[in-house]
């Protein structure tokens, strides 16, 4: 794969992944997974697969399936971020305004930064 493939890759798994949970946790606000008394949420599990891919990826191995990776990871990840901080933490906190929004400009954010990267990737080339 490209770098323009696996950024394009990446955004896409991202983005889909953000819309599944999204979705998801619209519509069933009171799921939750528990192991035992504890309440995981999706952030850290989020951050496990990341720590994962990055052994991957240190490796020199970016295939498909590590990008796919990465993509369901971050989004995981940054679906989480502003809930926890601004937010009670409770299940119907994630259907507040300032959890959605918080969500989409981290996502811009990633996205913005992809794009510089790629850009000064593709200059420093020439």
């Amino acid at each position: 794969m490209t770098p323009k493939q696996k950024i394009i890759l990446f955004i896409t798994v991202l983005i889909a992944t953000l819309f599944v949970v999204r979705i998801f946790l619209f519509t069933l606000p009171f799921s939750n997974l528990n192991l035992g008394p504890y309440n995981i949420h999706h952030l850290f599990l989020g951050a496990f697969l990341l720590v994962i891919a990055v052994v991957f990826l240190n490796l020199g191995i970016s295939n498909k399936p590590i990008i796919v990776l990465t993509g369901v990871a971050s989004a995981l990840v940054i679906d989480e971020i502003i809930y926890l901080i601004a937010t009670d933490g409770s299940d119907l906190a994630y259907l507040t305004p300032v959890s959605f929004w918080g969500a989409v400009t981290l996502t811009l954010v990633v996205l913005l930064t992809c794009r510089a990267v790629y850009r000064l990737k593709t200059l420093i080339k020439k």
